[in-house]
């Protein structure tokens, strides 16, 4: 062997000494070298920076490889590669937000609580910090994310002080890989394994992250399911998996599935890259006669669970749910509500407000309607835009719907036409609902900021950081769930009982229309509204919140440890009560809101690790049994004349209409005496004697838009007296 020859391999004999001898006293992380091979390397052995400077330099990235053979960390006769090549170029500065990146998932892919002392039997000391707990990929982002704020300040060398534009950007960077590819695990887990860029072994188990299991892999591919798996798990439990049992002969399956998910993440940083190059490369998801292959190819192609994806094709058809499907993987509009406790003039004067003092840009979403989206069909569009057009009167109480044409349907949309406009009609958007327009226009200046990353992304700074938001002019909050409150079409004088207040975010919308109606009306009537939960985690939150949004303690209850707050404009009360506390007061109302715990399967833009996180059993067992008692319960607390609304944010049938049917059926409403309270719909083809929905008009489902709504639901009645 010559000199040049040996020289690099003792060169990386040393550095891999190094490291053992450190093995016992420090930090671990896993990095990759300049041959991709991954191993543990410690903060002694390699000073990094929290957050990596960019660098001209570019390498041609080389091919991740995938040992699946016995020994992971060396690749020997026995091994068998399975090998993914992106042939893009990658700055020294990606490459590391890569593999950070990849770290932060490992834990979210794969969530073992005994991987410590089942692979690194032998050692002098475990690395007790590697010991992986599950969570999901935002939880993984917000530890990376405080991790390196906590290095940055700790450390005052001059290799992190960095300017905070880069930080910024290595920030947005990592936000964008670790829930995009946690979103995404799915189709980038069959691009990799099944869609003919790897080679694999069927004589190894393949690799599964977190929560796919062999089920999914036989209705992909039951060939391959035969082969790669020798006996079932429910998931991909070290304790049963074939993999765990070749341990003992070198096997090393954490540097194994550091491999996977690294490679999962090069592949969404393609995926991005084709994105923005507007390049087509997708599984073909036409719409087969096949529908176990129609569902298998939208579940795979946009990520989604197939049972949801079998729901929405049976409910609204391949072309609807394509859409959603598509919208559900891309970060949706900054949408607000202006506070009129806190800020009680025009959307106008707010926006003025917000880009004097903020430098933000934020318009009415009423107005935006006047702009042609990319999405809008113009000729749906232009007959229904003075139908939608605010009206002069200032009226804050009209809800103006188009129903669809077809006369079928009650799937609407706000703000914007959908594609198929025959089938969805359209929602004037509420009173003071805004949304913030990102400086100049991302989506040609960034386009991979468009595919699903922080929520706060497209915006030049932080909504948490605006004054405006400090001082509580304004809440976010969904067009769609505005349209709820709005439904319930309060007055001034009204008792209003949120029996699922959550966080609070429909209890100050109701105390910022009760408000708004007693400025158009020149009323003084004294309104109470009471937020309930059964959690008590959430009325902290919605206490917490008080004082910011324009409420003060209340020293005039009854006693002393009664949570009452008084509106420091508007004659609008708030109390807080737990269950028990509601049930002893034996009160009545003239208006009930219930929105209902559900499968969220409407905003899951808004929480992208959600799709994961639900199961067939609880979106089509226990969450309907569950929302039909909470409807039951709630009902029992509405006064003769009152009026009972039931929302949740979902767009499957078995939580909205199916539960409203079976409500319909029960004695609880028959005998307490309530009737539908139809929405007032505008028929768009002027013959409302032919419209006959299957639901009924007193029902609205909206789907998710790209620009406007996140999917929500909505069902009313009307206590007679």
């Amino acid at each position: 062997m010559s000199t040049k020859a040996w020289l690099p391999v003792t060169f990386r004999f040393l550095i891999a000494l190094a490291s053992c001898h450190c093995w016992g006293r420090h930090r671990y992380f896993i990095r990759r070298d300049n041959s991709n091979d991954f191993f543990l390397s410690t903060t002694s052995a390699r000073k990094t920076a929290a957050y990596p400077r960019r660098t001209a330099s570019k390498t041609k990235e080389k091919c991740v490889t995938l040992y699946s053979g016995p020994d992971a960390l060396d690749a020997g006769p026995a091994s068998f590669p399975i090998t993914h090549c992106d042939n893009s170029e990658v700055s020294d500065w990606e490459n590391n937000i890569r593999d950070e990146a990849a770290t932060a998932l490992l834990p979210v892919f794969f969530p073992f609580e005994n991987v410590t002392k089942k692979h690194f039997e032998g050692s002098d000391s475990k690395p007790d910090n590697l010991v992986l707990k599950p969570i999901t990929a935002e939880v993984a982002l917000k530890r990376l994310l405080r991790r390196k704020y906590q290095q940055v300040s700790s450390d005052n060398t001059s290799q992190n002080k960095q300017s905070y534009h880069g930080r910024n950007e290595a920030r947005r960077r990592l936000s964008s890989l670790i829930l995009g590819t946690g979103v995404m695990r799915l189709r980038h887990w069959y691009y990799i394994y099944f869609n003919g860029t790897v080679e694999v072994n069927k004589e190894r188990p393949l690799i599964i992250p977190y929560p796919l299991d062999y089920s999914i892999l036989e209705m992909m591919n039951p060939v391959e399911a035969k082969f790669s798996f020798r006996k079932r798990c429910a998931r991909d439990d070290m304790a049963c998996t074939p993999m765990a049992e070749e341990t003992n002969d070198g096997f090393h399956p954490l540097m194994r599935r550091m491999k996977l998910v690294r490679a999962m993440v090069d592949e969404h940083a393609r995926y991005l890259r084709l994105a923005s190059e507007k390049n087509d490369d997708t599984l073909g998801t036409a719409n087969s006669s096949d529908l176990n292959a129609t569902i298998m190819n939208l579940s795979i192609e946009y990520s989604i669970p197939p049972f949801l994806i079998s729901s929405l094709l049976s409910q609204y058809g391949y072309k609807i749910t394509q859409q959603i499907c598509s919208v559900m993987n891309h970060p949706g509009p900054v949408t607000i509500r202006k506070n009129a406790i806190k800020f009680p003039w025009s959307d106008d004067k707010f926006c003025q407000w917000v880009r004097e003092e903020d430098e933000v840009n934020a318009a009415p979403m009423a107005r935006l309607l006047l702009k042609e989206s990319k999405h809008e069909n113009p000729d749906h569009v232009n007959k229904n835009k003075q139908r939608l057009h605010p009206s002069s009167s200032g009226d804050t109480q009209g809800l103006r719907l188009v129903a669809p044409k077809d006369g079928q349907s009650n799937c609407f949309v706000i703000g914007e036409s959908f594609k198929s406009t025959s089938e969805v009609g359209m929602i004037e958007p509420p009173v003071g609902c805004l949304q913030i327009i990102p400086r100049g226009n991302s989506s040609a200046t960034n386009p991979e900021s468009e595919i699903i990353s922080s929520p706060t992304m497209n915006q030049s700074k932080s909504i948490w950081s605006m004054k405006a938001w400090k001082k509580g002019y304004f809440e976010v909050q969904d067009a769609g769930s505005q349209f709820i409150v709005q439904s319930l079409q309060v007055q001034p004088g009204d008792s209003i009982l949120d029996y699922c207040a959550g966080n609070g975010g429909k209890t100050f919308g109701l105390a910022s229309a009760i408000r708004t109606q007693c400025l158009f009306s020149n009323s003084s009537q004294a309104s109470y509204i009471v937020a309930h939960d059964v959690v008590d985690e959430r009325l902290r939150q919605v206490k917490g919140s008080m004082s910011r949004v324009g409420f003060v303690p209340n020293g005039s209850g009854d006693s002393s440890d009664r949570d009452v707050y008084a509106a420091e404009r508007g004659n609008v009360t708030i109390e807080i009560m737990n269950s028990s506390t509601l049930e002893a007061s034996c009160l009545e109302f003239d208006a009930v809101l219930v929105d209902a715990p559900c499968s969220s399967s409407g905003v899951l833009r808004r929480r992208p690790s959600q799709r994961w996180e639900i199961t067939q059993q609880e979106v089509f067992a226990q969450l309907p049994y569950l929302q039909l008692s909470i409807l039951e319960k709630a009902a029992s607390f509405v006064r003769k004349g009152g009026r009972l609304i039931y929302s949740t944010c979902s767009v499957l049938d078995v939580e909205n209409d199916g539960v409203v049917d079976e409500f319909e059926r029960t004695r609880a409403f028959s005998n307490l005496g309530f009737s539908r309270w139809d929405f007032g719909l505008d028929e768009a083809n002027d013959k409302s004697s032919t419209c006959n929905y299957a639901h009924g008009k007193h029902t609205v489902t909206m789907l998710p838009t790209e620009y406007g709504n996140d999917g929500f639901f909505v069902a009313r009645w009307i206590k007679r007296n």
